[in-house]
């Protein structure tokens, strides 16, 4: 099995466990007289179950990317740590970008007016952005690419 196999079966066993929360939780009371649609002990040994074998995909994914290494160095641990680094970063910035607005604004209290100027490079802002960005989009595709040629670690 692909890393690439293996993170697509985690994420398919974290919808089922979501799901499977959602109707153990529809099923675990009833009207007095009535029974359950699905047997919520049925349901919890399930869920219990694909719990294990998500457990058992996570190590193997984790243990594979300690132990595989990019071709532009490191391994890939490092660079999924790289890149939610980005992300954050990138989050970041996206927030200012937006506070900034790009425009002075002239506020009105009553008879008084209080004029806002921007207190950052925008142009340098939006640069950054851009730099960082492809940075993460060339990370990705680098992690993409090992996902799918490098085996899942025993």
């Amino acid at each position: 099995m692909k890393i690439g196999d293996a993170l697509q079966e985690r994420a398919a066993a974290q919808r089922k466990i979501a799901d499977l929360r959602g109707r153990i939780a529809a099923t675990v009371t009833t009207n007095e007289d009535e029974a359950p649609i699905e047997d919520p002990t049925a349901l919890l040994a399930e869920s219990d179950a694909v719990a294990d074998r998500l457990g058992d995909l996570i190590r193997r994914i984790n243990a594979s990317n300690s132990a595989t290494s990019l071709p532009s160095g490191g391994t890939v641990t490092e660079a999924l740590a790289r890149r939610d680094v980005l992300s954050t970063k990138l989050a970041t910035l996206d927030h200012v970008a937006k506070a900034v607005g790009g425009e002075r604004r002239i506020l009105r209290y009553g008879r008084t007016e209080l004029r806002t100027t921007v207190q950052i490079d925008v142009p340098q802002l939006r640069a950054r952005v851009d730099s960082l960005a492809a940075e993460r989009r060339e990370l990705d595709a680098a992690l993409q690419r090992i996902s799918w040629d490098v085996d899942l670690v025993d």
